[in-house]
């Protein structure tokens, strides 16, 4: 297996912090303020719903916010992300490759997802489902770095 690009471990972990100490309207603005930054991200996570629980798809809302966050404490700007470029993330994962989402990344989102859900450590690790999406948001913002370090 090749070295991931980045190791977004020591990040993500104090991303995760700093987005607990938010007040929950904030996390609300920011969502909402995302969500018009990328809409085609957030419909895609908004069509997810019916796929898991409330508690889960509330907790999956929020995870771009923290991968925004984490790119943006790395110095990688993401723009946004097109119908094309989620139809490739898509595309590619849900065959079964895993071109461009390190599985280190993919681990620290489900962490992070499992945290934000208020879930148990590893109460996803039986569900595949949770590392799909994860790996297609991973991908689609890596594929939208405009420096195209993939």
């Amino acid at each position: 297996m090749e070295e991931p690009l980045l190791n977004y471990s020591p990040t993500m972990l104090e991303v995760r912090a700093w987005f607990k100490e938010l007040k929950t309207q904030e996390k609300l603005d920011r969502l909402l303020d995302w969500g018009e930054e990328q809409p085609h991200l957030y419909g895609f996570i908004i069509n997810l719903a019916d796929d898991f629980t409330d508690e889960e798809h509330e907790a999956l809302s929020f995870l771009p916010l923290l991968l925004t966050e984490v790119f943006r404490k790395t110095g990688l700007r993401i723009e946004n992300v097109d119908s094309a470029t989620l139809e490739k993330a898509i595309h590619a994962h849900s065959k079964g490759k895993d071109p461009e989402a390190s599985t280190l990344m993919q681990q620290e989102m489900v962490k992070a997802w499992e945290d934000l859900a208020g879930m148990e450590v590893n109460a996803f690790q039986s569900r595949p489902e949770m590392t799909l999406v994860s790996a297609i948001l991973i991908s689609a913002f890596e594929l939208a770095v405009p420096e195209k370090l993939l």
